[in-house]
């Protein structure tokens, strides 16, 4: 009867965290606390999301029980066909003397193309700060990486029909480019203006067979149409326009 009982409040446990999808784990990312006087710096490491996301910072403050929540939004409405991990900073302060504890979630919200609303647990922390009370405001700062895959995205199930497809996200300054090749080979990817001078040349070692994605830093490049070449040690394998804005 007794382990009737358990296995009961065990499964209602799991029915309730299914239903009820708010806190979830998300364990392997690294996060580090940092603490100068006054200021809070945040470093959280090899987040993993979309290629496309595009994150927003929103923290709260409770002075009565010292708790500190930040809170990221992927707040993108584009989803690409891959995943890139991501590095964030967060920097707040001045904050007062006292005791706090630090929690951290990322949100996935209908409201953003999601299919449910989801807040995942990054990491939570018990902090102190020795300073006296400042004078000056509360100042927040939020910095967010480009992909930092270097690495291609290889599936050999799956072939693109039209053999190429881009995806632009100007929010993080990425440009992620999945396209078909037939053998292993080195490739390059040039970027160039509509008037045909080249901006950039991108060079990829050894891509294998199947499909393929990789990942550009455009962050640097004015508002405009660009024109894309994919090309191997034989000439031209794919042309596609990007239309690029911030």
């Amino acid at each position: 009867m007794i382990n009737r009982n358990i296995k009961l409040k065990i499964f209602i446990s799991i029915i309730f965290a299914l239903i009820f999808n708010i806190y979830i784990s998300y364990s392997d990312e690294k996060i580090d606390y940092i603490i100068d006087d006054n200021l809070l710096t945040i470093n959280i490491s090899n987040l993993n999301a979309n290629c496309c996301s595009a994150y927003s910072i929103d923290y709260h403050i409770n002075y009565n029980n010292g708790l500190i929540t930040f809170t990221l939004s992927d707040t993108t409405t584009q989803k690409c066909r891959c995943n890139c991990n991501y590095d964030f900073q967060i920097n707040l302060g001045p904050l007062p003397q006292g005791k706090y504890t630090i929690q951290i979630l990322k949100e996935e919200l209908t409201k953003f193309n999601y299919s449910k609303d989801k807040r995942m647990n990054l990491g939570r922390k018990e902090i102190s700060i020795n300073s006296p009370h400042p004078k000056s405001p509360l100042q927040l700062e939020f910095k967010q990486s480009t992909c930092k895959n270097s690495s291609e995205t290889q599936s050999n199930d799956e072939y693109l029909k039209d053999g190429i497809e881009v995806f632009s996200n100007s929010t993080i300054g990425s440009v992620s480019i999945k396209f078909n090749i037939k053998e292993t080979e080195n490739i390059n990817i040039k970027i160039l203006n509509f008037l045909g001078k080249e901006l950039e040349d991108y060079k990829f070692k050894n891509i294998r067979s199947g499909t393929n994605t990789v990942h550009l830093d455009l962050s640097d490049k004015p508002p405009g149409m660009y024109i894309g070449k994919i090309l191997n040690s034989t000439g031209l394998l794919y042309r596609f326009k990007l239309i690029w804005s911030k």
